[in-house]
């Protein structure tokens, strides 16, 4: 699936459920600006996306149940991801959140369960509840001294987590 230069949304459900996409690309001197919820949900053969630059928000479940995604480009513009966006994407091994991300929302990432390293760039301000919950490989975090909320059970059931840096500020 190749995103037109001139798409700035891509709607709620749009690709949803659509198990033969194996790669989504992005017309070069794209206005994209929002990944709309769960717009490639389920995409089952999806590999791996970079999204563009401009793109502002991931919204709810965007990218949830892609179950072969293994890696994601998050532009520098992201400042924020939705609920559930990357929940049970199994194969996720790498993410580069950008600097200016300000929100990562509850169950964003649960349940990556190839996920084994997250550093949380300094400006992230709030970390949903159960972010990262069910990330059993995942094995280090460094939270941002900007963190001023951390949620309800962020971190439950990683049974790999062996270090957390917690800056005194928190």
């Amino acid at each position: 699936v190749e995103i037109g230069k001139d798409i700035t949304v891509v709607g709620n459900y749009a690709f949803a459920y659509a198990h033969n996409i194996k790669s989504v690309t992005f017309e070069e001197g794209s206005k994209l600006e929002k990944i709309g919820a769960a717009a490639f949900s389920s995409c089952g053969s999806l590999t791996s996306i970079t999204l563009p630059e401009g793109v502002v928000s991931i919204e709810e479940g965007a990218f949830n149940a892609c179950t072969q995604l293994k890696s994601v480009v998050i532009p520098s513009t992201v400042v924020s991801i939705g609920n559930n966006a990357f929940n049970s994407c199994h194969a996720l091994t790498s993410v580069v959140l950008p600097k200016n991300i300000k929100t990562i929302g509850e169950s964003a990432f649960a349940n990556c369960q190839n996920l084994m390293a997250i550093t949380l760039p300094n400006g992230l301000t709030n970390l949903g509840g159960s972010a990262f919950m069910g990330c059993v490989t995942l094995q280090s975090v460094e939270l941002p001294n900007t963190l001023a909320s951390i949620g309800a059970q962020t971190f439950l059931g990683c049974s790999s987590l062996r270090t957390i840096t917690i800056p005194a500020s928190i």
